[in-house]
């Protein structure tokens, strides 16, 4: 009698990839294949199925949790050339890999809420202050060699790293801008004098389905930035512009010590390392955002222009500089100590 092999979580992924092939984009479409890379280096020859990973009559999955115990002590980052670094994976890596299993889990319905997420953590990330943009953008990026072709394509590429320090969209928002998205709309001024102010108004969109209106007034050098290329941003993939936005800040000097702390496990590790090293497409949301609230801006327009739903989730992203928090302590207990006099 034939036997029928047992379906796979990697059968369940191509099934899920070819449902949902129309209506999600080929990067979140790619998103679980991490997961399925990982099971097969953490049991090679041994597919993992959507059954093993059931909780038993006490709740307990041993699959799930020796699959995670290996995730934070043995497996390795991945470096350059294909080489293996770091043994162990940070916790936010773990943290995606459940919510992956969880989403292949409900496409083949079966038990998936049981499944609870200790891993995930919130990332202190470090926004850049006014000046260091202001100095990102003064900073002219030199070719590499004799007919490099580098040089515009870099530039393009500070150009549109600093227009999202002073706008705020996603990534995924900024790739989308098109000419059409600005708008000039006529304000009067205190002495009623009338003036047209450029402001960007464009569809965020998280999912396909669930899309929400933004709209953000361009400081002078974000529309002047947005007429240089007449609202066609050259918006490189996202990582090309990872690689050379950490190359520019290297360059324009932005190498203030920043303190990066990660979670493997239980571990906490703590390094200090310099502002350009940690830069991402991200930190230009957590700049604008960041730069509003120090400017004076009231937290609920900082949500309107960024489009949160929920306020908390722009209070989240909210960063007060260390030396404005011990200005703060300091001047509470002074404070009261000229009320107890």
């Amino acid at each position: 009698m034939e036997v029928t092999a047992a379906r796979t979580l990697a059968d369940v992924y191509a099934d899920w990839k070819t449902a949902y092939r129309a209506r999600l984009a080929a990067k979140t479409l790619s998103n679980p294949q991490g997961l399925i890379n990982r099971l097969a280096e953490w049991r090679p020859g041994q597919p993992a199925t959507p059954q093993e990973f059931q909780p038993d009559a006490y709740g307990r999955c041993c699959p799930l949790e020796d699959f995670c115990a290996w995730l934070v002590q043995e497996a390795r980052l991945p470096g350059k050339n294909g080489t293996k670094r770091d043994r162990g994976l940070y916790n936010n890596t773990i943290s995606s890999y459940l919510k992956q299993l969880r989403k292949l889990l409900k496409f083949e319905r079966l038990p998936f809420d049981w499944i609870e997420d200790d891993f995930g953590e919130e990332v202190e990330r470090d926004p850049l202050t006014f000046e260091e943009v202001m100095q990102l953008y003064r900073h002219e990026p030199l070719e590499l060699k004799e007919g490099s072709t580098n040089a515009l394509s870099r530039r393009h590429v500070r150009d549109c790293f600093v227009f999202n320090c002073l706008t705020g969209p996603r990534y995924s928002d900024l790739a989308r801008l098109k000419p059409s998205d600005l708008m000039l709309e006529t304000f009067r001024d205190e002495s009623g004098a009338a003036q047209q102010l450029p402001i960007l108004v464009y569809d965020q969109q998280k999912i396909k389905r669930d899309k929400t209106k933004v709209h953000v007034a361009l400081d002078p050098i974000a529309y002047e930035i947005w007429q240089r290329y007449q609202g066609k941003l050259p918006v490189p993939s996202n990582k090309h512009m990872v690689a050379t936005i950490k190359q520019l800040c290297r360059a324009a000097g932005l190498k203030r010590k920043v303190t990066h702390v990660r979670g493997r496990g239980a571990e906490r590790i703590t390094r200090e390392v310099e502002l350009w090293q940690v830069v991402s497409c991200h930190t230009a949301r957590y700049t604008f955002i960041t730069l509003q609230f120090e400017g004076g801006a009231d937290v609920v327009f900082i949500q309107d222009s960024v489009g949160h739903a929920n306020l908390n989730t722009t209070r989240g992203y909210l960063k007060t500089r260390l030396k404005d928090r011990h200005t703060s302590t300091l001047a509470a207990f002074e404070r009261l100590r000229r009320h107890s006099c």
